[in-house]
């Protein structure tokens, strides 16, 4: 029989630090621990669980080569919510990677991150869990 597959996101935030402190106003780009008020995915973190698990699909590849872990990716929520920029931070492969970032790019707008009373744009780091359940 096909494994069951869940594909799920953490409802916090992972953090990663570049190494650069200068880095943080580069290009008016901002990072989550500049803002004030986080971008957050309409509905909240419940909600970018649900979405994600209903329009992701589990790669073929994936199930037949039974791989699983988290994806980590790094985009941008622009000053009107939409999501730009996406890069795989940390991968598993075998279409993982690019599931991921193909249902983040189908996201409805955010809502943007705020600072000094501003919208403003901010860097992000998302993890996806992909699990096969037997």
């Amino acid at each position: 029989t096909e494994p069951a597959e869940k594909i799920s996101a953490s409802t916090s935030q992972a953090s990663f630090e570049t190494g650069n402190p200068d880095a943080r106003y580069e290009g008016k780009l901002y990072d989550l621990g500049s803002v004030e008020i986080a971008p957050e995915y309409p509905g909240g973190a419940k909600a970018l669980v649900t979405y994600l698990g209903a329009a992701s699909r589990y790669p073929v590849q994936a199930k037949e080569n039974k791989t699983q872990g988290k994806v980590y990716i790094g985009f941008v929520v622009e000053r009107n919510g939409t999501l730009t920029d996406f890069k795989i931070i940390k991968g598993i492969g075998n279409g993982c990677d690019e599931e991921a970032i193909r249902v983040l790019k189908l996201s409805p707008a955010w809502k943007p991150g705020m600072a000094g009373g501003n919208t403003v744009r901010t860097s992000y780091v998302q993890p996806i869990t992909y699990q096969l359940s037997e």
